[in-house]
């Protein structure tokens, strides 16, 4: 499984275990299905919430 976008949530979805998109927009967020961790993008890096 690679990470999913959903556009109306404006979220990545995804395991902790793939790597997070690259490409994702400026305070788009991504969220680890297995680890219930949120992380926000910010100037090219993903922060954890």
């Amino acid at each position: 499984m690679a990470y999913e976008y959903s556009p109306n949530d404006e979220v990545y979805f995804g395991l902790s275990t793939e790597t997070k998109p690259t490409n994702a927009g400026q305070f788009e967020k991504c969220m680890e299905l297995d680890t219930k961790k949120t992380f926000i993008f910010k100037d090219g890096v993903w922060y954890e919430l």
